[in-house]
């Protein structure tokens, strides 16, 4: 049996412009925010576009004949690409892949390992892990335990912090 990855098309499908939402992991699938319509999106969004909810395959609502070893970065790119390509030709529409948390991360490593045959034509990344490896198998651990460990130790008195954008006065 093959593994069956099921994708959720509602909205407005004569628009030929699909929203392809890649949600976090497992923690909340695309078809139940869609069931539940989270966002209210079947009121506002759906009515201009088309919109395609989907879930990594071993995550959510997937079905199938899958082994663990099939729950890598390199077989998520893989579907996301195929998928891609399934909505792009069957609907004849532009592909506008939008990622939420691990799902944008996700997206982001698809865009560096398909680089100019991916399909979707534009990306929107929704509160979504950012990091300038371009490496789309590795990361910089070393790098990052250290700026976090550096972090951790610093000592703030009587100086201005900035944090994402904000100022903090300590002292």
């Amino acid at each position: 049996m093959a593994t069956i990855i099921p994708v959720l098309v509602r909205g407005n499908t004569a628009s030929k412009k699909y929203y392809f939402i890649s949600k976090r992991s497992s923690g909340y699938a695309s078809l139940d925010f869609a069931k539940v319509d989270f966002p209210q999106w079947k009121n506002s969004l759906e009515n201009d576009y088309a919109i395609a909810y989907y879930d990594q395959r071993g995550t959510g609502n997937k079905q199938g004949n899958f082994s663990q070893g099939d729950l890598v970065l390199s077989t998520w790119i893989e579907d996301l690409h195929k998928v891609s390509l399934f909505l792009e030709k069957a609907y004849g529409a532009e592909i506008i892949m939008m990622g939420h948390s691990f799902g944008g991360d996700l997206m982001y490593r698809y865009m560096i390992a398909k680089g100019s045959s991916a399909v979707p034509s534009k990306y929107i990344s929704i509160d979504s892990p950012v990091t300038t490896d371009s490496d789309a198998d590795t990361l910089r651990w070393d790098f990052r335990r250290e700026f976090l460990f550096n972090t951790a130790n610093l000592k703030f008195t009587g100086i201005n912090v900035f944090l994402n954008g904000m100022k903090y006065c300590n002292g």
